[in-house]
């Protein structure tokens, strides 16, 4: 194996563990909120909700107390 495949295998896997990193940040700042805010205009208390995604009760108050605005960022625009 050459120095420069070497490398390549690096920057390959720091270019992954950056992407990991990210969807990791989105899943936990747009998709855990949608889902919190969801089940909550269904009804659900935040225990409910706690136990149903597996979060602590922490958690859910804080993806609930979330600016509904910021929650609006992450749904996909209308489609016409």
């Amino acid at each position: 194996m050459t120095s420069s495949d070497s490398s390549d295998l690096v920057i390959r896997r720091r270019d992954a563990q950056r992407l990991v990193k990210h969807l990791q940040f989105l899943a936990e700042n747009y998709v855990d909120q949608a889902l919190v805010k969801e089940a909550l205009l269904r009804g659900l208390s935040q225990s409910e909700v706690a136990k149903l995604l597996g979060m602590s009760k922490k958690t859910v108050n804080t993806h609930a107390r979330v600016p509904f605005m910021r929650y609006a960022s992450a749904i996909d625009p209308p489609r016409r």
